[in-house]
């Protein structure tokens, strides 16, 4: 029986109003997510990856982003960005969570680690209050924080960086949600923890057939964790594939560049490698593919026009023209 689709996002743009202009973060992004499966998303610091998390849960409105008309967002057959807040609400935590990237910022400095996750699994699940206190307690256990008992009585404030983002971990998984977004869920960790959250993802995936978005830029993670992978640059998907195809055949030049960059243990090198030049100005407008100052690869009509997304015989995506010509079609345009 095939894995049915959990999460479908269809051209989502998103965009934010600054000073200088229209800054659009997140570009024409499409993609589909069945249970079971782990997305892998990586790219540059800026790319736009945090921006469409957020867009998905619909709480980008909150930082000043804004849903372009014509995005598509659908969770489990139903379209949510028509959605009233208060039924976002009900969905949140149950059915889509996430891990976020600021555990500093993303727990209430006023409540204590037990009110705050009590109160969020009582929603979900119409556990009582102390069964709702006990569930709590596992999940800090299983996470890994020491004396969990007393760690839930504190507020956040007394806990480090990386308590904190491992209470947000517990609360994320604590209601065995159907889609977990996990924006670089081990950032603040150290290696034995993230190896522990990781088999914990691993978990749900198995537990509950769960998809999840695992957005980070460490490429082992993404190797040892993704079926498929989403490569971003400057609000686009520039490449598309599953994880053998990214790793082994990556076909845009932004790919290989960020492939190239990663140390590797069986190759002596003097200096590591970095993708020349820096992100362009989103807010400005510009002429032909959004990479090509960076690209060592780019031909005549880079300059022109942006490329579509191409989709090849094997089933990867890549926005290049570099591939125009071996193209079984183009997909987004």
């Amino acid at each position: 029986m095939e894995d049915a689709v959990l999460l479908k996002v269809d051209h989502l743009k998103t965009f934010f109003r600054t000073k200088t202009g229209i800054l659009p973060a997140v570009n024409g992004v499409s993609f589909t997510l069945k249970s079971g499966e782990i997305l892998g998303v990586v790219g540059e610091s800026g790319c736009g990856k945090s921006v469409m998390s957020m867009s998905i849960l619909k709480l980008i409105e909150k930082y000043g982003g804004k849903v372009q008309e014509g995005s598509s967002i659908e969770l489990q057959g139903k379209q949510i960005l028509d959605l009233p807040e208060k039924v976002m609400c009900d969905l949140r935590g149950k059915e889509i969570s996430m891990i976020s990237q600021d555990p500093m910022t993303s727990l209430n400095p006023v409540f204590t680690v037990e009110y705050q996750m009590v109160e969020m699994i009582r929603r979900h699940t119409g556990m009582t209050k102390k069964e709702a206190s006990a569930h709590a307690l596992s999940w800090l256990k299983r996470v890994g924080i020491p004396e969990a008992e007393k760690r839930m009585k504190e507020y956040p404030h007394q806990l480090s960086g990386g308590m904190c983002q491992r209470v947000i971990i517990a609360m994320a998984l604590s209601c065995d949600p159907k889609v977990l977004i996990a924006d670089e869920p081990t950032t603040a960790l150290d290696v034995t923890i993230q190896a522990q959250i990781l088999d914990l993802l691993r978990k749900l995936r198995d537990d509950v057939n769960a998809a999840i978005i695992l957005v980070t830029h460490d490429m082992g993670v993404v190797a040892g964790m993704a079926d498929n992978i989403m490569v971003m640059y400057a609000g686009r998907a520039v490449e598309y594939g599953t994880k053998h195809q990214i790793f082994k055949t990556p076909k845009h030049p932004y790919t290989q560049g960020l492939l190239a960059s990663v140390p590797r243990m069986d190759k002596q090198e003097s200096k590591l490698y970095a993708i020349p030049g820096n992100v362009p100005n989103l807010t400005q407008k510009i002429e032909g593919c959004i990479f090509r100052d960076r690209c060592t690869k780019c031909v005549e009509k880079c300059a022109k026009e942006a490329p579509p997304q191409f989709l090849m015989e094997d089933g990867e995506r890549v926005r290049c023209w570099l591939y125009e010509q071996e193209a079984k079609e183009i997909c987004d345009e």
